[in-house]
């Protein structure tokens, strides 16, 4: 990574510096649902603010660079349709799941499932969810 791809991911960082300790503590919380691997969460940029547990891949900035372009374009071909703000999107393989999750101000949560999904879903999230959202809006500029 160059020193400016570096910096501009500082930059991207630091808007999120005074909430960074409770995000994370709420991401690790995820942790404790039913099949959760891994999550993180992206801003609306395109740069990861945190993460926790097991993503399982090496290079995490080309998963968050393809979740965001694939949310971005499915939420276009979605609109495009006729309908309305995409909720979620879900893909789900023999070993493992994947779903982003648009949140506050324009950020992602980008969540790694192991196995098929659960039967849980995000709907029964909103509980645990609005801690991490408020964290997201008290930043807002």
């Amino acid at each position: 990574m160059s020193h400016l791809d570096q910096e501009f991911r500082r930059q991207h960082r630091d808007r999120y510096a005074d909430r960074l300790k409770e995000i994370q503590v709420h991401l690790e919380g995820l942790l404790g649902r039913e099949g959760v691997a891994g999550s993180m969460l992206i801003d609306p940029a395109g740069h990861p603010i945190a993460a926790s547990g097991d993503l399982s891949t090496q290079d995490p900035d080309l998963l968050v660079a393809l979740c965001s372009a694939s949310y971005a374009a499915l939420a276009q071909a979605f609109s495009a349709l006729g309908n309305g703000p995409v909720t979620q999107l879900k893909v789900s393989g023999d070993e493992r799941g994947l779903s982003v999750l648009p949140m506050a101000c324009g950020t992602l949560l980008l969540t790694s499932w192991e196995g098929a999904f659960p039967a849980t879903e995000f709907d029964d999230w909103h509980g645990e969810l609005a801690p991490l959202i408020g964290h997201l809006e008290h930043g807002r500029t």
